[in-house]
């Protein structure tokens, strides 16, 4: 069974190339589906109708002069003697997403800008990436971070080096990691000839029983459902980044 989950007034509202992306993902869901409810054949799932719908919806207008202003703040003569600031563009190689774990309606997220509606990859990422990226990759000890093992007990402390860049417990570190913005207009273009950002993809689960480690029985030694061919694909949608010309 399908039952609404907004108010009637907003039955007619459609998504429009003015409207928030974020909003229309987090707030206008049209219907929910009980545990029971079977789709009937091509019925599409609730939220597989509202994230195709979200797809639609393209950056504001406003947003190309926005991100034109954030270039230039970042720029040399805006900056002070003693600030620098390494900037660079950069494409994705294939498809991408990042917050599909926040609080979401959905079964998933993406994180969305709040004020413009786009995609972006947040400073704290970029960070986590940096940091990672260092402790593994680098020769040099001074680059590692702290290890410590399950009890909590310190293994090796954090490098000098991996504590100035990226900071520690205490110290946030020296280096500001500003947000990722998405670059205006360079999303995939879709039959409207618009440059589309957000787009619709699905991850198929297909063995789910296995995946979520079910038994065979009630009984505590009972084996794993192992995963077979005949078992039930299920499939997710989630709103992701296509890969940008």
């Amino acid at each position: 069974m399908l039952y609404p989950s907004r108010r009637k007034k907003l039955d007619s509202v459609q998504a429009s190339h003015s409207q928030h992306a974020g909003l229309w993902l987090d707030r206008f869901l049209p219907q929910q589906i009980k545990e029971e409810h079977k789709l009937k054949d091509k019925e599409p799932h609730p939220y597989t109708a509202l994230i195709g719908e979200a797809h639609t919806i393209v950056e504001p207008i406003e947003y190309k002069e926005i991100f034109a202003r954030w270039k230039r703040m970042l720029s040399r003569e805006q900056l002070s003697q003693h600030q620098s600031v390494l900037y660079r563009e950069a494409p994705v190689r294939g498809r991408m997403v990042v917050g599909l774990g926040n609080e979401s309606i959905l079964e998933n997220s993406i994180t969305i800008h709040r004020t413009y509606g786009v995609p972006y990859i947040p400073g704290s990422a970029l960070k986590g990436l940096a940091a990672a990226y260092a402790h593994r990759f680098l020769a040099d000890a001074k680059w590692r971070k702290e290890v410590r093992d399950k009890e909590g007990t310190l293994i090796s402390p954090i490098g000098g080096a991996h504590k100035i860049m990226f900071g520690d417990t205490i110290s946030a570190g020296y280096v500001t990691f500003f947000d990722a913005l998405y670059v205006s207009g360079s999303g995939f273009k879709g039959q409207d000839g618009n440059p589309h950002a957000l787009w619709p993809d699905v991850i198929t689960v297909h063995h789910p029983d296995y995946y979520q480690e079910k038994k065979q029985g009630e009984k505590p030694d009972e084996k794993l459902v192992p995963p077979a061919d005949w078992d039930s694909p299920t499939p997710i949608s989630f709103m992701g980044l296509w890969e940008f010309p």
